[in-house]
């Protein structure tokens, strides 16, 4: 078990898609850094970091780029993995040295975790050039500083106010929760899809569009609460999201793909 475990790790973060996955995001959070810099490197003595990392700069475009892609840069990593197994009859191979259980857990885990990470690195690295350029002072309410979280309604306003490097290290955090659920989400259906590029994107898909349609809902009016993924997985927060939601959404998606894996491990037709 151990030794598939490491096999598996050591195949998913020398993938292709894993470094694809990553770079990209790299390419944008960079690309966001330099045009903010650019943009105001006459007045960098008065920017803050709440307003130049990516997580929270809403002046340009990248923030939300990068936000809309990390679903699918989530999947990319490695979460098609299970579908390659199955298509060149790898699997075969794999299941005379561990058992079904430990297949689907260690798939489970691995493309959780390099769902999680390839999402985490572009955040962190940016981070942590916004910190080297501007100051981490705390960000003044009155003077529009800042956008989204600036709404005291908002989750973590009190954490934003009070320490704005916890605050981005919590949604990092979070955004690493959702984005190796998402992850997951592609073994799932990697049994009704007949192609690779289907097994990554279809997540992709389900998340913006009811992303869009949980944001129109009425539902936001009844809970006080945004349930669109998007939107919760943004440390900007362009719309109210509650505590809860952030935390039963996550949990509502582990359920469903590990319900899926522990029935699919029992299921002996598994090639």
């Amino acid at each position: 078990m151990k030794a598939f475990l490491e096999m598996e790790f050591h195949r998913a973060f020398r993938s292709a898609g894993f470094r694809l996955s990553v770079l990209c995001g790299i390419i944008i959070a960079g690309i966001d850094f330099v045009t903010f810099f650019s943009t105001y490197k006459l007045l960098a003595d008065e920017k803050v970091v709440a307003q130049a990392w990516i997580g929270l700069d809403y002046q340009f475009a990248y923030n939300s780029l990068f936000f809309l892609l990390a679903p699918l840069f989530a999947t990319f990593a490695y979460a098609g993995s299970y579908f390659e197994d199955m298509r060149s009859g790898y699997i075969k191979n794999l299941m005379i040295k561990v058992s079904r259980k430990e297949y689907f857990f260690t798939k489970y885990l691995v493309s959780f975790v390099s769902g999680a990470i390839v999402v985490a690195i572009p955040l962190i690295i940016n981070l942590m050039v916004c910190m080297s350029f501007f100051s981490l002072r705390i960000p003044e309410k009155l003077r529009g500083l800042h956008g989204g979280a600036n709404v005291d309604a908002k989750c973590l306003s009190e954490l934003f106010y009070s320490n704005t490097f916890y605050y981005c290290l919590v949604f990092i955090l979070i955004d690493m929760i959702y984005a190796g659920c998402i992850a997951v989400f592609s073994i799932c259906i990697a049994d009704f899809t007949d192609n690779l590029f289907s097994t990554v994107t279809i997540p992709f898909a389900v998340v913006t569009l009811s992303s869009v349609i949980l944001s129109d809902l009425e539902c936001f009016e009844k809970t006080n609460s945004n349930l669109s993924i998007m939107v919760i997985i943004n440390p900007m927060q362009v719309s109210i999201t509650t505590g809860l939601t952030m935390i039963l959404m996550p949990v509502c998606m582990s359920f469903v793909s590990i319900l899926w894996i522990f029935l699919k491990q029992r299921n002996k037709d598994i090639v």
